[in-house]
């Protein structure tokens, strides 16, 4: 890998979870989850989840060889897994 194609990756990387606003959606306050089920949730809390991830797994459909390893190398693999958040 080259230095430059790194530095673009890790940037298309951002930009995606950015444009997504995956950070937002999982960023609810703890209190609002702890001791709740999926199910308890308010629907619109689960829906923003949802619909951050679901957008974010299309645009990381895209995601050359490289920016999959950033993912992986960051420990966020987990986000392009459907059964996880699905």
């Amino acid at each position: 890998m080259r230095r430059s194609e790194i530095i673009r990756s890790v940037q298309a990387v951002c930009d995606a979870l950015e444009h997504c606003h995956v950070f937002e959606a999982l960023s609810q306050p703890f209190e609002e989850r702890q001791g709740r089920s999926r199910e308890d949730q308010p629907p619109e809390k689960r829906a923003n989840v949802l619909g951050a991830l679901n957008q974010f797994s299309i645009l990381a459909s895209r995601f050359t060889d490289v920016e999959l390893e950033i993912l992986r190398i960051f420990g966020l693999s987990p986000l392009l897994d459907v059964n996880l958040w699905g």
